[in-house]
C-alpha cells in the first residue's frame, strides 16, 4: 500500500504538488519515490495519475516490476547488513536474519512496503561501521544515518551515541550530513520555505 501510493503521489511532473496532496514523508523519501517514477514510461504514469483504487494501481505491470525490484534490493541489503552485524557462525547469522524477517513488526512493514525498511537498513550500517578503523567506512556509516534520518526523522537520535562517546568532531560532521539530507531535497519540490511549512 505505502509503496504504490507513494509512487502515485510522487510522479515527477507533479512534484510541486507533493505536499498539497497530503504527502507526509520527509522530502528525501519523496525524492526516492520520484526517482522511481522517473524510470517509468509516460503511459504508465498517466494511467497511475488517473487511478485512486489500490487494486487498480497494484495491477499496473510496470508498478509491480518496480515494487519487486525495490523489495528485493532492500531484502538483499538487509540480509548483508544483518549477517555482518550478528556474531557467531554462518548458520547462526542466517537463522537470526531469517528469524528477523518473520517478526510481527517486520512482516507489517514488509506487507506495506514501507520505506522504514530502507531507514532500518541504513541505520544498521551506521552501527556496523561507526567504530571502524577505516575512516571511509566510518564516514559511510555517518552518511547512512543521515540518509536514514532524512527518510524517517527518528533515526537521528542515534547520533547522540557519538556525543556520549565524546566524538564531538564526528558528531558535528554527522549533524551537517543530517541537515543537508533533510533540507536539501526540499529544493526538488519548489519553494523550500513554503514546502517545509506545508510538510
Amino acid at each position: 500500500y505505502d509503496f504504490f501510493f507513494c509512487i502515485k503521489n510522487n510522479i515527477y511532473w507533479n512534484r510541486e504538488n507533493a505536499y498539497e496532496l497530503g504527502g507526509i514523508y520527509p522530502p528525501l523519501a519523496n525524492v526516492l519515490y520520484m526517482l522511481i517514477t522517473r524510470c517509468m514510461s509516460t503511459d504508465t504514469l498517466q494511467q497511475l495519475g488517473k487511478l485512486s483504487n489500490y487494486n487498480e494501481i497494484k495491477a499496473l505491470q510496470e508498478c509491480g516490476f518496480y515494487f519487486v525490484l525495490y523489495m528485493n534490493v532492500l531484502l538483499l541489503l538487509f540480509y548483508l547488513v544483518c549477517t555482518s552485524l550478528k556474531k557467531g557462525s554462518k548458520l547462526e547469522k542466517n537463522v537470526f536474519t531469517i528469524s528477523m524477517l518473520f517478526t510481527v513488526p517486520f512482516l507489517y512493514q514488509f506487507e506495506r512496503a514501507n520505506i522504514i525498511f530502507l531507514a532500518l537498513s541504513l541505520t544498521m550500517i551506521f552501527f556496523l561501521w561507526k567504530d571502524s578503523e577505516n575512516c571511509i567506512l566510518r564516514e559511510v556509516s555517518f552518511l547512512s544515518l543521515a540518509i536514514a534520518s532524512g527518510i524517517k526523522v527518528y533515526p537521528a537520535i542515534y547520533g547522540a551515541l557519538l556525543i556520549k562517546e565524546k566524538r564531538y568532531k564526528e558528531a558535528g560532521r554527522l549533524v551537517i550530513y543530517g541537515v543537508v539530507a533533510f533540507f536539501a531535497p526540499f529544493v526538488c519540490f519548489g519553494n523550500v520555505v513554503d514546502k517545509l511549512l506545508k510538510w
